[in-house]
């Protein structure tokens, strides 16, 4: 039995009104290390990861989520 197959899907419209510097999924993971959880959407629920990106000096400035 397989449980998940390998197929190129398109982000939905939903989502990606997420994909924001403004949204506060982006904001909370820069200010607290990384938030996780599910984010429920019309489509269905998505398990949702954000992490700040930095150098591999940990007190490099923020560089995006």
């Amino acid at each position: 039995m397989t449980w998940f197959t390998q197929q190129v899907m398109e982000i939905p419209e939903s989502l990606k009104a997420h994909m924001s510097l403004t949204d506060p999924l982006l904001q909370s993971a820069e200010a607290k290390g990384a938030i996780t959880g599910l984010l429920m959407l019309p489509e269905g629920p998505v398990l949702m990861v954000a992490r700040p990106i930095n150098g591999s000096n940990t007190k490099a400035p923020i560089r995006g989520s």
